[in-house]
């Protein structure tokens, strides 16, 4: 009788820490991945925006833009 009370409130402490804890731990993993994606989709299209810029479609044929050949 004497450890009924302070057993279901250590359990119920326990339980509220722990969930607290993996909720707090997957928000931040979460919110890590959703960044990382955002900055290789942002780097992704300014590479590929990079690269249209360079090349140009003429008569079905792709070639480089005057501005970016290499002299010599």
């Amino acid at each position: 009788d004497d450890i009924g009370y302070p057993l279901i409130f250590g359990s119920l402490l326990c339980g509220w820490v722990a969930g607290v804890t993996g909720f707090v731990l997957v928000r931040v993993a979460w919110r890590f991945h959703v960044i990382s994606r955002w900055r290789e989709r942002k780097t992704r299209r300014r590479l590929e925006k990079a690269a249209a810029s360079e090349m140009q479609t003429v008569d079905g044929v792709e070639v480089r833009s005057p501005s970016s050949r290499n002299p010599g």
